[in-house]
């Protein structure tokens, strides 16, 4: 009886451990494909191919939609689209920065590059609206000058 419940007590701890393990590699593995993926996506940007660039972007997305590396992401993406004259994805990714992502490094530039999105679409009230609610948030910050020039 003691030997039995000894067995069982050792049993259930070796699964405990076991799938605590692989949560935890698993989780590891998910990151490292997070990271790569994102890795790749920067890359491309930066040698200047966009439309692969926006893809792997959408792609990280989609995969790590809560990864807190997704409101860089959702930027880049919406960088990439405006360097493709794509102006309709471009202004859908900054607004969903904008809206999903205040806290990412990036937001000014977001703000910014919704405006000029809307600008770029002749959507001039809500280019102005989001000019202007970027000189209210960013008094000093680095591109007030263009949302001053840009707003109506």
């Amino acid at each position: 009886m003691i030997r039995t419940s000894f067995v069982r007590a050792i049993s259930v701890v070796m699964l405990v451990f076991a799938m605590t393990a692989g949560t935890e590699s698993n989780g590891l593995a998910q990151d490292q494909r997070a990271l790569a993926i994102f890795s790749d996506a920067a890359n491309f940007q930066n040698n200047g191919a966009f439309g692969l660039a926006a893809k792997e972007w959408e792609k990280f997305l989609k995969q790590f939609p809560n990864h807190e590396l997704a409101g860089k992401a959702e930027h880049y993406k919406g960088v990439c689209y405006l360097q493709l004259k794509d102006y309709e994805k471009a202004a859908a990714a900054f607004d969903t920065v904008v809206k999903n992502h205040p806290q990412v490094p990036v937001i000014e530039d977001a703000y910014l590059n919704l405006g000029w999105s809307q600008y770029s679409l002749k959507q001039y009230a809500a280019a102005d609206k989001t000019f202007a609610e970027m000189v209210k948030k960013f008094t000093e910050g680095k591109y007030v000058d263009q949302a001053l020039y840009f707003k109506s």
